[in-house]
């Protein structure tokens, strides 16, 4: 029987939406909220970056992107995030999510997307050479060392966020965060009410004059909140962390709370000193699920002004990347390195921890020296922008 591998129309939406409910909702009766949770990645809008697989006239598989922007060091990355990896119980084990997959890569990089992030870890992504990497932090503490951490603080006032009154200073804080996902404005207030309607919350902190100072975004219930009645989670904090450890303290008064957990990333320093401070270590997390570099050659030329700051001009002329989609060659004088596991690209690019440095062949110890200064490139985590 004949599948056929097609992007999907608007009216394809609906029976998608029911594909992908019954893969990740489909349980205990759970309500089929993925449509309510996601409102932009299942939008009209976003219909073109969903790849479906379509069989007897039914769509069996599906592979979808949001299409993002990260912002870092000043420059500004495009990014496709993988979300809703589903093919129907009755036509697994076909390779149709492999086949979804190629499609979806050859695509992104056909629309100039030169990182991919992806919110599980499954084999699939594997194969295709994507990595975990423990670029953010995370810390789980009980309600017992949220009492110890809540000091009263008269510099903030704290309010339940509301999207009617506080959208538009959280969102121009937001843009004050130097490494972040951007928020587009014309889908910003969809995904806040989304993410609002689902179990989640927030709060934010404004001082004296009434000028918002933090905010965080929380996680309390719903499907994508496994730890269950009491368990919160901190998905996404903005602005000065020490408010957002004033905010983290203050739970307690909005909600009933067990356990905390707090998700930061490696800059986070004044909130970690904080947490520290009532005896709340961190401890290292993955940016998200999995990342994949796309293109490297186009990386590399789009964080041209952040590279000029961390190398001399000297060697920044002197370095070269190109990346035909198989193989990336980085050059450095005489020296040159190839490259073809899209794992360690993905690591020499993000990876903080640069324990690909071993893999380094004898030959190309001065590529390697301008890499480790280049790169990592710094990422925020998720939060909202989740898919």
């Amino acid at each position: 029987k004949m599948t056929e591998m097609r992007t999907a129309t608007e009216k394809d939406l609906p029976e998608l939406l029911d594909l992908v409910n019954l893969v990740f909702r489909g349980q205990d009766d759970q309500d089929p909220t993925l449509g309510t949770e996601f409102p932009v990645f299942f939008s009209t809008e976003n219909a073109g970056n969903l790849q479906i697989a379509v069989e007897e006239g039914r769509i069996v598989g599906h592979v979808g992107v949001a299409r993002q922007t990260i912002i870092t060091g000043g420059c500004r990355v495009p990014v496709c995030s993988i979300g809703a990896v589903a093919t129907h119980p009755d036509f697994r084990g076909k390779g149709l999510a492999t086949q979804l997959m190629t499609r979806t890569v050859a695509a992104a990089r056909e629309a100039g997307d030169v990182l991919m992030t992806i919110s599980g870890i499954r084999g699939i992504y594997q194969r295709m050479g994507s990595v975990s990497i423990d670029a953010a932090l995370t810390a789980t503490c009980d309600a017992e060392a949220v009492a110890a951490l809540h000091k009263p603080d008269a510099d903030w006032q704290v309010l339940r966020f509301s999207p009617a009154d506080h959208m538009q200073a959280v969102a121009r804080l937001h843009e004050r965060e130097a490494v972040r996902y951007a928020w587009p404005t014309e889908s910003t207030q969809r995904v806040i009410d989304g993410f609002i309607a689902t179990g989640c919350g927030g709060l934010i902190a404004v001082n004296a004059t009434g000028e918002l100072q933090g905010w965080i975004f929380y996680r309390f219930a719903g499907a994508l909140n496994a730890g269950g009645p009491g368990y919160i989670r901190v998905i996404d904090l903005c602005g000065d962390r020490r408010a957002v450890g004033h905010l983290c303290a203050c739970l307690p008064d909005f909600h009933e709370l067990t356990t905390l957990e707090i998700r930061g990333t490696l800059s986070d320093k004044a909130l970690i000193d904080k947490l520290a401070a009532a005896n709340i270590a961190f401890k290292p997390y993955m940016i998200c699920g999995m990342l994949f570099v796309l293109d490297a050659q186009r990386l590399f030329d789009l964080c041209a002004d952040l590279l000029a700051e961390r190398l001399t001009a000297e060697d920044l002329a002197a370095l070269s990347v190109t990346d035909d989609g198989q193989t990336v060659t980085f050059r450095f004088g005489e020296q040159q390195w190839e490259v073809e596991d899209r794992a360690l690209l993905t690591r020499i690019c993000l990876d903080p921890h640069r324990d690909w440095i071993d893999q380094c062949p004898s030959g190309a110890h001065q590529v390697a020296d301008i890499l480790l200064r280049a790169m990592p490139l710094d990422l925020p985590n998720y939060g909202v922008c989740y898919v």
